[in-house]
């Protein structure tokens, strides 16, 4: 090598992965900083999603919460009340919070409240709305069912009410108004003049129900039956 002539220095593997590393934070950082608005926008979107579903839950809490404490009101308030006032404050509560408990709750009384101010027809509907949007797991689901049965049997549709007694009486076996309801299905099926039908549900309260007031009742509309059948 000649003299004063410098030569030419190796680049270690330990400098090259030291300059490839430094290269690619520079290109990660030069990303970063090219694109920052977009990630700013990304993170802050995902953000306000997070800050609305919390704004929402907290809302349909209230207006849950909200709802029943009305719902409770009205019902404390409007004992002795002309029904159609009360049915026009439930009807109030039911279109405020629509999609709550105690909104859908709310039909359930503007229908009672119907049917008592002689509006079946209104009423009809009204029970129908709560039968399509209503807690199937709560006791005013087959009492609904029941109480439309009840407004078909004033509509003159004894046959149609049959059927929805039978609906309210197999909501579930063991439930205490289960026999009543069969009661109501046997009425309404004599008078729809289907004997046969309205002696099956007697017979029914006489072998699942016999220890109750409602079997003593049963037997007198069988024996009616009956004898009426046997002329």
């Amino acid at each position: 090598m000649a003299k004063g002539v410098r030569g030419v220095k190796r680049v270690t593997k330990k400098e090259l992965k030291e300059d490839k590393l430094v290269t690619n934070l520079l290109k990660a950082r030069t990303f970063v900083e090219t694109r920052q608005k977009y990630i700013l926008v990304a993170v802050g979107a995902v953000v306000a999603v997070i800050i609305l579903i919390s704004l929402w839950s907290q809302s349909k809490a209230k207006s849950d919460s909200q709802a029943a404490f009305e719902l409770t009101q009205a019902l404390h308030q409007g004992q002795g009340s002309n029904p159609g006032a009360m049915a026009d404050r439930f009807t109030q509560i039911a279109d405020r919070y629509s999609g709550t408990q105690a909104g859908d709750d709310a039909l359930f009384f503007v229908a009672q409240m119907k049917a008592m101010d002689k509006k079946p027809e209104e009423a009809l509907q009204a029970y129908d709305e709560y039968l399509r949007q209503g807690d199937r797991s709560g006791l005013h689901y087959p009492a609904a069912l029941a109480g439309k049965a009840s407004v078909l049997e004033d509509l003159q549709r004894p046959r149609e009410a049959a059927e929805f007694y039978v609906k309210a009486a197999n909501y579930r076996s063991d439930w205490y108004a289960s026999p009543l309801y069969r009661l109501d299905a046997g009425r309404a099926f004599r008078a729809a003049g289907d004997t046969a039908k309205a002696q099956e549900q007697y017979r029914y309260v006489l072998e699942h129900f016999p220890k109750t007031t409602f079997s003593k009742e049963a037997e007198e509309e069988l024996t009616r039956l009956n004898g009426t059948a046997s002329r």
